[in-house]
C-alpha cells in the first residue's frame, strides 16, 4: 500500500450513504470517541509520575511544569478544538469488522491520500499519525523530552505537540486496531475528491440490498471503485479474505 492509504470501517447508514455520494470525511471532536480514555489522559498526573523517575534539573523541569496553569488552560482548549478522523492498516481484523461495521454487516472503505493533500494549507490539517499503544506512552514521553524542555520553552509549539501527543495514544488493550488518525484543526466535515475512494469491501453479512446500493453509486463514479466481499478462509478456524466482485 502507498504511504497514505487507509481502511475505513463503516455501518451502511445515512452518514455513510452521504460521505460516499458528496465525498466528505468527518472530523470528531476527542470527547466524542468511545474510550473514555482516549484524549482524555490525565496530563498532570503523567508528568508527575515522569518525574518521580528522573532526578536532578530533570525532575525539577517536569515538576514545575506540573505546575503551569497556562500550559493546562491552553492544552484544553487546543484539544477539544482539534477533529480526529479514524482509520486502520488492517483489512482482515474481524474485531474491526464487528466493533465498527456492525458485525460484518457493514462495509470497509480504501482511501488513498495524495501527499499534496495532507499537506494543503486549505484543508486544515496537522497531519497523519499512527496511535501508539505502549503502557504509559505519554508519562514515557514526557521522561523523554524532559532535559529538552528549557527555562522559556516556545510555549505555542510545546503545547501543539502536546495536544497530537495526547490525541494519537491508547490503553494496548486496542492495540489490535492498528489505527491511524488524521488530525485537522477543526472539528466536522471535509470535503474530499470521489477519486480518493479506491475500494469498498462488504462484510461477511452484509445484506444483498446494501451491497446492490453501493454498488450503484459508484457506478456513478468517474473512476472506478474495486469492489470485494470478506469470505471466510478454508486453510485455517478464523481466518478471512477479500474477495474481488
Amino acid at each position: 500500500m502507498g504511504e497514505y492509504q487507509f481502511f475505513k470501517f463503516r455501518v451502511v447508514d445515512k452518514y455513510f450513504l452521504d460521505s460516499l455520494i458528496m465525498g466528505t470525511l468527518y472530523f470528531s471532536p476527542p470527547d466524542k470517541l468511545n474510550d473514555p480514555f482516549d484524549c482524555n489522559i490525565n496530563v498532570k498526573q503523567s508528568i508527575l509520575n515522569a518525574a518521580k523517575e528522573l532526578t536532578g534539573i530533570n525532575a525539577a523541569k517536569l515538576n514545575d511544569l506540573a505546575e503551569d496553569n497556562k500550559l493546562f488552560d491552553k492544552l484544553n482548549t487546543d484539544i477539544n478544538e482539534l477533529g480526529v478522523c479514524a482509520f486502520s492498516l488492517d483489512l482482515l481484523n474481524t474485531i474491526m469488522w464487528s466493533h465498527y461495521a456492525n458485525d460484518h454487516k457493514g462495509v470497509s472503505i480504501l482511501y488513498d491520500f495524495p501527499e499534496s493533500f495532507i499537506t494543503d494549507e486549505c484543508n486544515k490539517l496537522l497531519g497523519v499519525a499512527t496511535v501508539n499503544y505502549e503502557p504509559d506512552s505519554l508519562m514515557n514521553w514526557f521522561k523523554c523530552i524532559a532535559n529538552q524542555i528549557p527555562d522559556e520553552l516556545n510555549f505555542e509549539d510545546f503545547v501543539i505537540k502536546l495536544a497530537q501527543r495526547i490525541v494519537t495514544v491508547k490503553s494496548p488493550a486496542w492495540k489490535d486496531e492498528n489505527e491511524v488518525r488524521i488530525l485537522r484543526t477543526e472539528i466536522g466535515t471535509l470535503k474530499i475528491p470521489r477519486s480518493f475512494i479506491k475500494q469498498i469491501c462488504f462484510g461477511l453479512r452484509t445484506p444483498k440490498q446494501d451491497i446492490e446500493l453501493v454498488s450503484k453509486i459508484t457506478e456513478g463514479f468517474k473512476h472506478k471503485v474495486q469492489l470485494c466481499k470478506i469470505e471466510k478462509s478454508v486453510d485455517s478456524d478464523f481466518s478471512i479474505y477479500a474477495n474481488e466482485i
